[in-house]
């Protein structure tokens, strides 16, 4: 795999490890704004 591969599934794996059920979505939000 190349690295932007691994980095790809990195962040794909830390958006999903991050809880955020309806209504407490700041973690996964957070996730997010980080990687952008």
């Amino acid at each position: 795999m190349s690295p932007d591969a691994n980095h790809d599934i990195s962040f794909l794996e830390r958006l999903l490890d991050a809880p955020g059920p309806s209504g407490f979505e700041s973690r996964p939000a957070r996730v997010w704004r980080d990687e952008a």
